[in-house]
């Protein structure tokens, strides 16, 4: 009897230690140069599960530009620090064989791996400044205690304008020649640990540049490896508690590693409810099957909110628009009027210049008393509405109220409020208190070198960025595809869940691409194919704004 008792004890403990623990990773922020704005050009589960797992790891967030993760590659790990990025699908890092003019940190060593395959199919990813190419190869990746073996990935021998892109020369001569430690929180950090050094991309399989090149499986019938993109993998072979992952960013002004990533979970902790969700939209909107590429949700409007609660900007658009979620981006971008517009809402007329040649504001860096709120208005998933509207409906004797279906009809929405101080960006200094050189955290599409740029541009899409983001906790649900948005803890951002009745009570009569009768926009034609503002300066303020663009060329992707 006693030998059965310990027998079961023995079950029970083992049948507790096979449930979902949590796993948590770090992301890393750090500034990044103009050619990074611009984006790339372009299930059946069988898998034996190991420990399905929640893992949690850190985030380095520097300056509120660009979001970095600690990634292991090969057998043992061979260690980078790559950009978290949902608005692309590959995982790209350098190769031995990289010049050390373009690959100047960490190069992969594909000798010093036992469980590297290479597969000669090449690979090439396009930014809009920049790119990166090489071949597809697979191995081993780690996040934290999370592997997934034989993963598909770039490895670069040739980049430009992609590692280390706002560094000059001199400095990152000086940061590799120094190879000093700092400390940051409860890790002995190295310095060039805070560098991307490639790009992690959490974004659909079929976003991914392999879709391009299809990889070679070594027979017809071998279904061992996949090209789904690593947090896919993780799904898929039941390497995850759920089939979701979720970020916290962080303040903009927070630095260091003070973000989180979490695979196969959420945590509570990090932010306040409700967390209300948005369906995935496919980026072909007239193909009824097309699949899903970037993670994006439909847009129903933009406002720019003055503290006593006046529009100062009430743009509703008159058809539904994609708005892509995207932590691979710094800025948020938007139709040019209506950038325009929420620009000089936020700091006046004769405060703001734009730079054609990095294609952003420059703005005055006095403006952190601004109180006006930005709100993107987004439309939330329509069966999570009708379970709340049927929650609501309850008495409190449990007996349901009479439903209108009318109501479940109404698409609600989801608001999201970002303080406009918090979209001034400091350029020469952390503190914006001490910074005189600034730009908006808003930017309008201009004509480009990328062809997908100006194909988002000019369907009017709105690249959601960090400037955006970091107000709110997300949540990607690769199970259920939606996105999930709560009101990020520790931030001056919130979100709300807002009424059709809401967005549909505007102020102003404007069209898809931000022109109103009333507009207060006053716009001339510059000597460029692009449109200007009309801004009157002062002698020593046209000085400031030289000295401003002539030194943003080093601080933007």
């Amino acid at each position: 009897m006693l030998y059965t008792f310990l027998l079961l004890l023995v079950i029970l403990f083992l049948a507790e230690s096979t449930t979902a623990t949590t796993i948590r990773l770090p992301i890393i922020k750090r500034p990044i140069s103009s050619n990074r704005y611009e984006k790339r050009q372009n299930s059946n589960i069988t898998t034996v599960t190991p420990r399905p797992t929640i893992e949690s790891t850190k985030l380095y967030n520097d300056e509120g530009s660009e979001y970095l993760i600690r990634v292991g590659i090969g057998t043992p790990p061979q260690n980078f620090t790559l950009a978290l990025d949902t608005g692309s699908s590959d995982l790209w890092i350098p190769s031995k064989e990289c010049p050390s003019q373009s690959c100047p940190l960490a190069r992969f060593d594909t000798n010093q791996s036992t469980t590297y395959k290479k597969t000669n199919n090449p690979f090439k990813i396009i930014y809009g400044i920049g790119n990166a190419s090489g071949t597809y190869v697979r191995d081993t990746i780690s996040v934290g205690q999370l592997q997934v073996q034989n993963q598909l990935f770039g490895l670069a021998k040739q980049t430009d304008d992609i590692v280390a892109p706002g560094l000059s020369s001199d400095d990152l001569q000086e940061l590799l020649s120094q190879g000093s430690h700092v400390h940051k929180g409860d890790d002995m950090i190295d310095d060039k640990d805070e560098i991307a050094n490639g790009i992690f991309g959490l974004g659909y399989p079929h976003l991914a540049s392999s879709l391009s090149h299809p990889i070679n499986k070594s027979s017809k019938d071998d279904n061992t490896y996949t090209n789904d993109p690593f947090v896919f993998n993780l799904a898929k072979q039941g390497l995850i508690a759920e089939p979701v992952f979720s970020i916290y960013m962080g303040s903009m002004f927070d630095e260091g590693w003070v973000g989180e990533i979490l695979f196969g979970g959420i945590d509570q902790d990090m932010y306040q409810e409700p967390l209300i969700y948005a369906p995935v939209v496919s980026f072909e909107k007239n193909k009824s099957n097309a699949p899903h590429t970037y993670w994006m949700t439909h847009g129903q409007g933009i406002r720019v909110v003055h503290e006593n609660q006046s529009r100062l900007v009430d743009h509703v658009f008159s058809e539904k628009h994609g708005f892509i979620i995207d932590t691979g981006t710094t800025l948020t971008y938007m139709d040019h009027a209506i950038a325009n517009q929420v620009v000089q809402a936020a700091v006046g007329e004769r405060n703001v210049v734009l730079d054609d040649a990095s294609g952003t504001y420059i703005v005055p860096c006095n403006m952190d008393s601004l109180s006006g709120q930005l709100q993107l208005f987004l439309i939330a998933d329509k069966q999570q509405n009708k379970t709340n509207n049927n929650n609501k409906r309850q008495e409190k004797n449990g007996k349901q109220k009479e439903s209108h279906d009318d109501d479940d009809d109404n698409e609600d929405f989801i608001l999201i409020n970002v303080p406009m101080r918090d979209l001034v960006i400091p350029l020469d200094n952390d503190d914006l208190g001490k910074a005189t050189q600034c730009m908006f955290g808003i930017a309008p599409w201009l004509p480009s070198d990328s062809e997908t740029a100006n194909q988002l541009g000019n369907q009017g899409f709105v690249l959601v960025g960090d400037t955006v983001l970091r107000s709110t906790y997300l949540v990607f649900d690769m199970g259920n595809d939606r996105i999930g948005f709560a009101s990020a803890r520790a931030t001056g951002g919130y979100v709300t869940r807002e009424s059709s009745n809401s967005i549909n009570n505007k102020n102003n009569n404007i069209d898809d691409h931000g022109n109103s009768d009333n507009s207060s926009v006053k716009k001339i034609a510059s000597s460029s194919s692009h449109q200007g503002l009309l801004i009157e300066f002062s002698l020593s303020t046209i000085m400031l704004f030289i000295t401003i663009i002539i030194s943003i060329e080093n601080y933007l992707i």
